[in-house]
C-alpha cells in the first residue's frame, strides 16, 4: 500500500532537505516505523519512548487523529503529514 508521508521543515533538516516519502504499511505506526528505517535520526525526533513525542502531530488526509493515532488504519493513496508543536 502506497501512502505519502510530508515532512514539516522542522524536521527535514534531518533527512538532508527531503520532505516527502512514500511509505508502506496498513497503519501510521507501520509507516512512521518505515520512515524511521530509512532515516533514523528521526527516531529520536518522532518519538519518547514507545509513544509519539509530545510535540508532535500526526494528520491523516488532513484531519487530526488524536492519542490512538498510531493505530490508525490507512488505505491506498493516504498522506500522513506530521506537524510538529512548541511546548
Amino acid at each position: 500500500m502506497s501512502i505519502k508521508l510530508f515532512l514539516p521543515a522542522s524536521l527535514s533538516y534531518l533527512t538532508k532537505g527531503t520532505d516527502l516519502f512514500e511509505v508502506n504499511g496498513s497503519t501510521v505506526g507501520e509507516c512512521l516505523n518505515q520512515l524511521v528505517s530509512f532515516a533514523p535520526v528521526l527516531k529520536e525526533a518522532l518519538f519518547l519512548g514507545n509513544m509519539l513525542h509530545p510535540t508532535i502531530r500526526v494528520l491523516v488526509n488532513q484531519e487530526s487523529e488524536g492519542l490512538q493515532v498510531l493505530a490508525k488504519t490507512l488505505n491506498d493513496g493516504d498522506e500522513i503529514q506530521i506537524k510538529t508543536e512548541r511546548h
